[in-house]
């Protein structure tokens, strides 16, 4: 859907993506290390209820949410008593559909997202209640994107027709552990635009359900 608005605006420095790639490569070392250390290593799958903020100056655009599924590996290591740092890596489908002036599209997106989540556990004689929070670097995979029926593949790199391929987020999420079990929910909303254009700004936003089985104790 970028495209088509691309004319006559002028472009935003890309000064983001060096830095994703510190972070990213950063967070990759901390999930590592967080399966090294002999903890907790799962499977994790749900569905994610995508969206987006979208701003555009003179334009009224109208999005509705992409279902979308989530899948990967968790690991979680405790860092005190009530206190574990969980990262995952994950397969997830984001995006949006959109009405223009009485014309429809989409853009939809495959990404590879990098959690890191700070969670709090607490005992309720039974289940556990998880409260946690924290970020997540995402990585463009690929993806699709369609304006009246014209549809074409979604291209990340520096232009002003492209998207950025990392994006980052945050999240905030709760739910209930029942042994092996973690059964969650989470918001996730956009930190940085993946667009290049200087008037338009887009940021990926999504609530997903999730559950995870962890091996061992």
């Amino acid at each position: 859907m970028q495209g088509e608005s691309a004319e006559n605006r002028k472009s935003k420095p890309n000064t983001t993506v060096s830095n994703m790639k510190k972070v990213i490569l950063v967070l990759a070392v901390v999930l590592i290390c967080a399966t090294a250390d002999g903890q907790r290593i799962g499977l994790k799958a749900g569905v994610n209820f995508a969206n987006a903020n979208f701003e555009v100056m003179d334009l009224n655009v109208s999005l509705s949410s992409r279902t979308g599924v989530l899948f990967g590996v968790v690991s979680e290591f405790q860092l005190y008593d009530f206190l574990y740092l969980q990262p995952a890596l994950l397969f997830a489908q984001k995006g949006y559909d959109a009405e223009f002036e009485g014309m429809s599209g989409f853009d939809h997106f495959n990404y590879l997202d990098l959690p890191i989540n700070f969670l709090v556990k607490a005992d309720l004689q039974g289940p556990k209640l998880l409260l946690y929070t924290g970020p997540t670097i995402s990585y463009g995979l690929n993806g699709k994107t369609e304006f009246e029926n014209d549809r074409e593949d979604i291209q990340f790199g520096s232009g002003d027709d492209k998207y950025d391929r990392f994006a980052l987020g945050w999240n905030v999420g709760g739910g209930l552990e029942f042994l092996n079990l973690q059964l969650t929910g989470e918001y996730t909303f956009g930190l940085s635009d993946i667009t290049h254009l200087g008037d338009v700004s887009l940021k990926h936003k999504a609530f997903s359900i999730s559950l995870a089985y962890f091996f061992g104790n």
